[in-house]
């Protein structure tokens, strides 16, 4: 029993590390909305926290209470060295507690994730065509990147979708596979 808690505390360890490699929000899973994603993520990323100093606290506890060879023991260290790195990357890294959920806007098929940088010039707005999966799941294909433009919208003229923002843009459809 020993062996399969120190196996599971590794797997969970690996899979919460493979996360924060991801640049997407939770696994990169798309589900419901990006608004949602994006206001899940802080959450997320407290339990992550939690959970990687749990398994590190358990990893360097457990690890040298076992009898294995030394070669496997070192190997073992590194893994509890690794988790402890990430859980202090975590605490004080970009994994942030703060919702990204506003830079995020849905209307209709499409969403418009703002970009905002130090310097306006560089700030943008991409805007996708979101394909609506079975069982809540969702894909976004980019249709084009825009310049920021504070106040700009999406809305629904005459069967036709627009983008307002300094200049009109008519928006194409885009095509779900």
């Amino acid at each position: 029993m020993p062996k399969l808690a120190l196996c599971l505390a590794l797997l969970l360890a690996a899979a919460l590390t493979l996360d924060s490699l991801i640049s997407a929000p939770v696994f990169a899973i798309q589900w419901r909305s990006p608004e949602f994603m994006a206001g899940i993520a802080p959450t997320f990323n407290l339990v992550k926290l939690l959970g990687m100093a749990v398994l590190t606290a358990y990893l360097w506890w457990g690890v040298p209470r076992r009898q294995y060879s030394p070669g496997i023991t070192i190997a073992l260290q590194c893994v509890v060295l690794i988790c402890a790195v990430h859980t202090v990357v975590l605490l004080i890294g970009r994994q942030s507690l703060v919702s990204d959920a506003e830079h995020y806007t849905s209307e209709g098929p499409y969403t418009v994730h703002t970009i905002e940088s130090q310097d306006a010039r560089t700030s943008r707005q991409v805007i996708y065509w979101r394909c609506q999966r079975s069982l809540g799941f969702y894909s976004l294909e980019e249709l084009q990147q825009l310049p920021y433009h504070p106040g700009a919208y999406i809305e629904e003229q005459d069967g036709k979708w627009y983008y307002i923002g300094e200049k009109r843009y008519e928006l194409a459809a885009g095509q779900c596979d």
